[in-house]
């Protein structure tokens, strides 16, 4: 059905600013007939990603593949399997999701972080993000769990301050606190010169760590109530496919009750 390539496949812009976190870009072959697809590295045809961790709903309910459309752009990939539509924006991380039930878009949109997993959020929600004048910090309602949360805590002088386990065992506080959140992990950077110098000054241990350096660097300074905290009332940090499909699930009950009404 199609072979569609692109020299850069990927941010650049991303690339350039964070390529230590994994944010990168490269060749990207992307072969796909009917009834399969794949991406490939050109040099080598080695696959990359297969099927099932692209079209990954379909193919993880044991459904065989009916691709009836295929198109990349500058802009990301569209697919239609089965009637339909899944988009993949060209950032170099999400994956396909359903996008669109004919004319009506989901609640809930797919955005990729960088490295394991991705987040899925409401994008009434992410419109408060995209509407505040100031810096944003996002935070969710789910329980903080030391296995998965990353903290958000107002320290007792109005500093925002993060932590997280890597170990994904025990989280520790060591000084007293106003207020502790889950972080929704989504932020919003209105300085860019101070976001660059961030990431200019960071030690080869700090590289080495987690985003919370630079989001620490740049926000910690920075006192909360010239910060705008943004809830996300829809959320979740997606890991495995059971996450996706728990994820689609919503999507289609959502769907379904708008179509009912």
């Amino acid at each position: 059905m199609a072979v569609s390539a692109r020299k850069n496949y990927g941010d650049s812009f991303l690339s350039s600013m964070l390529g230590f976190f994994g944010f990168k870009v490269s060749p990207a072959l992307m072969v796909v007939t009917d009834r399969d697809l794949a991406l490939l590295t050109p040099s080598t045809l080695i696959t990359r990603y297969p099927s099932n961790k692209i079209l990954f709903e379909p193919t993880g309910k044991g459904e065989p593949l009916n691709i009836e459309l295929y198109k990349m752009s500058t802009h990301g990939e569209l697919f239609v399997n089965s009637g339909k539509a899944y988009c993949a924006p060209m950032d170099g991380f999400c994956v396909p999701f359903s996008v669109k039930k004919e004319s009506e878009f989901p609640a809930i949109s797919a955005y990729g972080s960088y490295g394991g997993g991705y987040l899925f959020f409401d994008s009434e929600s992410f419109e408060n993000v995209l509407r505040s004048e100031k810096d944003v910090v996002t935070v969710n309602r789910e329980l903080i769990l030391a296995d998965k949360a990353v903290v958000l805590y107002v320290d007792q002088d109005y500093l925002v301050r993060y932590i997280y386990d890597v170990s994904h065992k025990l989280l520790n506080i060591p000084v007293a606190f106003r207020a502790v959140y889950n972080s929704a992990q989504i932020w919003k950077f209105l300085n860019f010169p101070k976001l660059k110098g961030v990431v200019s000054e960071l030690t080869a241990q700090q590289v080495q760590g987690t985003n919370l350096e630079i989001i620490q660097g740049y926000y910690g300074n920075i006192k909360c109530h010239d910060i705008s905290v943004c809830v996300i009332e829809e959320w979740e940090n997606c890991n495995t496919v059971a996450d996706y499909l728990k994820i689609y699930s919503k999507i289609e009950n959502d769907n379904s009750n708008e179509s009912d009404k």
